[in-house]
């Protein structure tokens, strides 16, 4: 149940944040892991129980990728939508941002043995192209 006493602006908040996330295809889950908070906060945000800190809004601002102007705008223009390669980016970006930092060396090492590997797999097929076959 709502507190009592809702702004409008708290209300509008609490819509947008909910439809942007759902735009993404983001769980509460995902979000609060972004916000440092468990998936029931997240719920407690989009029904009107508890209220978004400043740090908290801003972040959710980012996560969702949109300005924070977007969730008090009367009539917002709706960003557009990350591509699906921007959401798995995204997506990657906070799974990495999440790793210990010897994880996330590990991890750089493995992602540019992949890299070199599709390079040269991509100069392979150009020199076979280029070869007739």
């Amino acid at each position: 149940m709502p507190r009592k006493n809702v702004h409008p602006l708290e209300a509008r908040l609490a819509q947008r944040l909910r439809q942007r996330r759902l735009l993404l295809g983001l769980s509460q889950s995902d979000l609060g892991k972004t916000l440092g908070v468990t998936y029931q906060a997240v719920q407690r945000y989009e029904t009107l129980r508890n209220s978004l800190g400043a740090a908290q809004l801003y972040a959710v601002a980012q996560r969702l990728a949109v300005p924070v102007e977007y969730f008090f705008a009367e009539d917002p223009a709706e960003p557009a939508l990350p591509s699906v390669d921007d959401r798995d980016a995204l997506r990657l970006a906070q799974r990495i941002a999440d790793m210990t930092p010897a994880a996330r060396v590990a991890t750089e090492k493995v992602l540019d043995v992949i890299f070199e590997a599709q390079t040269l797999s991509l100069t392979a097929l150009e020199a076979l192209s280029a070869m007739g076959a």
